[in-house]
């Protein structure tokens, strides 16, 4: 080995940051605040100057209370409404929006669920029971649509999502998409 290494055992040494910079001395007595200069000197008055007590009309308060806020609207029967996106096929969506009219997609849908609740079952069959191997059953391959699907969002209570939720569980686990398109689909083609 040759003498061309360099040596670097003081790289992780600090740097001399502030080599040569000083502060200044700190000051003993404050300094003397700067004046104007005026236009006549300064003279020390012949006798005191009389002293004349002033009374000043400021508003008093009578209590340190903060004011009370204002009440918060009521709570919304059901708790705070939640999105719920769910993707429909587009010839259904124009469907649901054309059914739907004036009213939100979110009380079309759960008045047609109200109204298709029992009929959910017929569509999904059975869910999938788990055989004797001891595996848990597959998940159903979900349906495929060839039309593009359109993005909907339902504004629904938690209460709402939970019954949603168990019936989905209770079909056997269909999609959220899946399963509203089922809900619409049994609405609009059904008696």
């Amino acid at each position: 080995m040759t003498a061309d290494r360099r040596d670097l055992s003081n790289l992780t040494a600090p740097t001399p940051r502030a080599a040569g910079l000083t502060l200044p001395p700190r000051r003993t007595t404050p300094a003397a605040p700067l004046r104007a200069p005026d236009s006549e000197p300064e003279r020390e008055p012949d006798s005191e100057p009389e002293v004349v007590e002033a009374v000043v009309a400021a508003p008093v308060r009578e209590s340190t209370e903060r004011p009370k806020p204002r009440k918060a609207k009521p709570p919304v029967p059901g708790g705070r409404k939640r999105p719920y996106p769910v993707y429909l096929p587009g010839p259904l969506a124009d469907r649901l929006k054309e059914a739907a009219g004036v009213t939100s997609y979110a009380e079309w849908v759960l008045t047609a669920y109200r109204r298709v609740h029992t009929r959910l079952a017929d569509v999904f069959g059975p869910p999938p029971a788990a055989d004797d191997s001891g595996l848990p059953p597959r998940p159903r391959s979900p349906r495929r649509h060839v039309e593009k699907p359109t993005a909907i969002q339902l504004r629904l209570t938690e209460q709402e999502i939970d019954v949603l939720e168990r019936k989905r569980a209770e079909l056997g686990g269909p999609s959220k998409s899946e399963f509203i398109t089922a809900v619409v689909e049994l609405q609009l083609d059904g008696p």
